[in-house]
């Protein structure tokens, strides 16, 4: 019962994310276990975890949901509900849970915990006091935790892109779709998804790709790869994509959605004097109507 609750749950928060927050098992495939997550929370704007990037590991009892799932933090945390082993005070967490609750509204209640502390139920008493007392140093230490051990270069990779994740699940670009992959856990690996444009040969079909952002995102650009074999002059038979942005072109500017709208309009009108496949390249200047006919037949044989 447990585990059939807890993919529930898992299929709702992939299906509807709790804003500035993502969770998922933790491994993959046969070695996924489903009663083990990790999780990030994004620092709440206007409070002292502003800009970071907080990992959490969730545990979840096999009596679930009848018994709370154990969250802990990961990153350490300036606040008198957190202590220094990542314990969180929470009520839901303990006398106040119900069968109810769920692993989003644990998350969302934490973000509220790290706006608002209680205070009268502490685990660190000495920040309780300083909350109370001298609320501008409270904040100011805070903000210094957060810098050090919140901030960093994978911390600022990790706030970009799910800054991307929302935004393109609130508005996806035209005919493409994208998400982290497998579990959900892990932000730097998503998933794509491009319906061939109209009034190409491509129209029909449905591409997948796989997308990974470096640990320097967005200095650098993601890296895109098709999974679906395309019949295409800048595709090559490992999936590989040669389009200008994602490479010299590259700007910290661009988005996620940026990119497969670029792709999408590759696919429409091909760039055959920058070729990763010279032979169809040629074929596309030399006999457009035998290169549509060979990417409408791979369309229909690997997107179809």
């Amino acid at each position: 019962m447990a585990a059939k609750r807890i993919q529930k749950e898992l299929n709702e928060l992939r299906r509807d994310p709790p804003t500035n927050c993502s969770a998922g098992p933790v491994g993959d495939g046969e070695e996924m276990d489903i009663f083990q997550w990790h999780a990030t929370i994004v620092g709440p704007a206007l409070s002292p975890f502003e800009g970071g990037v907080f990992a959490l590991n969730v545990v979840f009892p096999r009596d679930y949901p009848f018994k709370p799932p154990n969250v802990r933090f990961q990153t350490r945390v300036y606040h008198p509900n957190v202590n220094d082993s990542g314990g969180i005070c929470l009520d839901i967490l303990k006398d106040a849970w119900s069968p109810a609750l769920t692993i989003s509204k644990v998350l969302l209640s934490i973000c509220s915990l790290l706006t608002d502390p209680n205070c009268d139920d502490p685990l660190v008493m000495e920040i309780a006091n300083l909350y109370r007392r001298d609320r501008a140093a409270y904040n100011a230490r805070a903000a210094d935790f957060t810098a050090r051990f919140a901030v960093g270069g994978e911390a600022m990779a990790a706030r970009r892109i799910a800054k991307e994740l929302s935004d393109i699940t609130r508005e996806p670009p035209t005919n493409c779709s994208a998400g982290p992959a497998g579990d959900g856990s892990d932000l730097s690996s998503w998933h794509a998804t491009i319906l061939g444009p109209a009034d190409s040969p491509y129209e029909g079909g449905v591409f997948s790709l796989s997308i990974t952002f470096p640990a320097d995102y967005p200095f650098k650009p993601p890296k895109l790869r098709f999974d679906t074999k395309v019949y295409h002059p800048n595709v090559n038979d490992s999936g590989g994509i040669c389009i200008d942005i994602l490479k010299d072109q590259w700007s910290p500017a661009l988005t996620i959605s940026k990119v497969l709208l670029s792709i999408c309009s590759l696919l429409t009108d091909p760039n055959p004097d920058d070729p990763l496949v010279p032979a169809i390249a040629d074929l596309y200047k030399r006999d457009r109507a035998k290169y549509e006919e060979n990417a409408r037949e791979w369309t229909r044989r690997y997107a179809m």
